[in-house]
């Protein structure tokens, strides 16, 4: 019985700190959006990641990210590799080129 109440102790503490580093990414990648001019909006209950300027030597400014997009991306840059786009394009500095969802 004390092992029994033990397991589900254990259970239920992993999945606690499972949604609390849930919580924390997400808020780690609000810091990281608005530190790097994205503004964040709530669309259906998806976050998204919109860029407020187009990147130097651009006149467009590109469309939004989604959470995992955005993941990826800084995956990527932190690493230095290219980010692809769905479309096969590729950059080395996470920029426009990516799976976007519109404004």
């Amino acid at each position: 019985m004390t092992r029994s109440l033990l397991i589900v102790a254990v259970m239920l503490a992993g999945c606690a700190t499972t949604q609390d580093l849930q919580a924390r990414r997400h808020a780690d990648n609000l810091m990281a959006a608005a530190k790097e001019g994205y503004q964040v909006a709530n669309k259906d209950g998806q976050t998204l990641f919109c860029p407020t300027r187009p990147e130097i030597g651009s006149h467009v400014v590109a469309g939004c990210l989604t959470e995992t997009q955005w993941e990826q991306r800084e995956l990527s840059v932190s690493r230095g590799s290219i980010w692809t786009s769905s479309s096969g394009e590729g950059r080395t500095d996470g920029g426009s080129s990516g799976p976007y969802v519109g404004h």
